[in-house]
């Protein structure tokens, strides 16, 4: 085939939208990057800042609906109470300091496991927690939460 007549082909097709063109792989490229490992951990990183400062909007936007959190003495909470105990300063996170964390990402559903150390309010506690994300909109969505206590050392 000539150099003509592949352009003759070609070039009809991409500007048709039945071949991806330049714009189109690289929007694909970042789509498929935005939602690896290191986007979770940045993710996850956001959320525990955000519930340090008190960036309500930011937490907010970082859980999904059907969120089930779990805390390190067995408390149970949905999206709407996890909102409401950080708005109404029942928990008051101040510093959460992850270590050991192990990512994967299967899919549009990512893990988390890692050890924490937390201060909330006065108390510092350890905790090992495990959490489950999905991939919605362009970003991920904390689902569930799990948090187990480590003993002191």
């Amino acid at each position: 085939m000539t150099r003509h007549a592949f352009r003759a082909l070609i070039l009809p097709a991409a500007l048709a939208g039945m071949i991806p063109t330049a714009p189109v792989l690289a929007r694909a490229a970042h789509a498929a990057a935005a939602h690896d490992e290191a986007s979770l951990i940045a993710t996850e990183d956001a959320f525990f800042a955000a519930q340090i400062s008190h960036d309500f909007a930011t937490v907010d936007a970082s859980l999904g609906d059907e969120l089930v959190y779990c805390h390190a003495n067995g408390r149970r909470e949905t999206r709407g109470d996890h909102l409401a105990a950080l708005r109404d300063g029942h928990l008051d996170y101040r510093r959460i300091d992850p270590s050991d964390r192990v990512v994967h990402v299967y899919g549009d559903v990512g893990t988390s496991r890692a050890n924490l150390t937390m201060q909330v309010g006065e108390r510092t506690m350890k905790a090992s927690v495990l959490g489950v994300y999905a991939w919605r909109d362009g970003r991920w969505q904390l689902v569930s939460w799990q948090t187990t206590p480590l003993p002191d050392a």
